[in-house]
């Protein structure tokens, strides 16, 4: 399901490693089941991001926002395959920590027909 070339790699001097990892955890457990039933009730995927927790240097947040507004996030450690529990979902963020989420991290993209993510 992952896929990177290595001149992608190499030129963010592996940096990208938590990243692709978090995305095989997100991808290993039950989450994207998660992710499939959200899209299903909240539209198409306008924004995926894959960037530093807040105040746990050690997770990653997968953060997905639809087109209609609502939002899917999800806490990554990414040496631990994730579980639906550590999952969640919301309304419409404010503007300004929308436009933050939008911007920081890594863009990822979302398989609406199962769920699964991987980065672009």
């Amino acid at each position: 399901m992952l896929a990177a070339s290595a001149p992608a790699l190499a030129a963010c001097d592996g940096k990208d490693d938590d990243a692709l990892r978090a995305v095989d955890r997100f991808n290993g457990g039950n989450a994207p089941i998660v992710l499939r039933e959200f899209l299903t009730k909240n539209g198409t995927v306008s924004s995926c991001r894959i960037g530093p927790q807040p105040e746990r240097s050690d997770h990653l947040l997968l953060t997905v926002i639809t087109k209609r507004g609502g939002w899917l996030q999800a806490t990554i450690d990414p040496n631990h395959t994730l579980a639906a529990s550590d999952v969640t979902t919301g309304g419409h963020f404010d503007p300004q920590t929308e436009a933050e989420l939008r911007r920081g991290g890594k863009a990822c993209t979302v398989s609406p027909a199962d769920g699964s993510v991987a980065l672009e």
